[in-house]
């Protein structure tokens, strides 16, 4: 699998983890020579989806060697541990977002209507056409 770029396993884990074929899924994303943060984000989220605790535990320990202040995967693994009913382990996970001083960057969306930007941020009612 050598020959394959990091972005080509990335899909196909993806592909993989959608369709609950997770264990053919790790098996692939341990073929990569060196594993990026966008690998290991798409295979835990396919773990949240199918709510596999264990393997996403693992994947979540190779991602934070990678990016130990990634936000993004402290809540996400968060996500599935109370999806999972896993009190002590969110709790932990949020003490650790906390201690790290981990603030999540809230996502942005542009919408273009009649050749105005208009820019959407959840939650935020500064947009002057908001009620």
């Amino acid at each position: 699998m050598g020959y394959l770029l990091p972005l080509h396993i990335t899909c196909v884990v993806d592909a993989l983890g959608r369709v609950e074929r997770l264990e053919e899924a790790e098996r692939k994303a341990e073929e990569v020579r060196q594993p990026d943060i966008v690998l290991w984000t798409s295979f835990l989220g396919a773990c949240r989806l199918h709510k596999d605790v264990e393997r996403a535990e693992r994947i979540f320990s190779k991602a934070l060697a990678l990016e130990p202040k990634d936000t993004s995967l402290h809540v996400l693994m968060a996500d599935i541990y109370a999806a999972a009913g896993r009190k002590t382990d969110l709790a932990r996970v949020r003490n650790n977002i906390k201690e790290h001083h981990l603030h999540k960057i809230p996502g942005r969306s542009w919408l273009s209507i009649q050749g105005v930007v208009h820019s959407f941020v959840a939650g935020d009612p500064s947009h002057p056409q908001v009620p």
